[in-house]
């Protein structure tokens, strides 16, 4: 177990970050407790508005439907 908290322990918080993966070109989920090591490429970020908050919220919504 790591930090010695109990991995079965449902009431643990997995904190989550939404954002668009590169690699599999799609929306992905990624647990912030699994990251492990981070790197500065030196590119700058672009807005893509196929890509945004917005429209990985309306693919999940169309695919799970409405949450509440």
């Amino acid at each position: 177990m790591l930090g010695g908290e109990n991995p079965l322990d449902a009431s643990r918080t997995i904190q989550t970050l939404v954002s668009w993966c590169e690699i599999r070109n799609d929306f992905r989920m990624f647990r912030l407790d699994r990251t492990i090591a981070l790197s500065l490429t030196g590119k700058r970020f672009r807005p893509v508005p196929e890509r945004s908050l917005a429209e990985c919220l309306r693919q999940y919504e169309t695919q799970f439907g409405p949450q509440i």
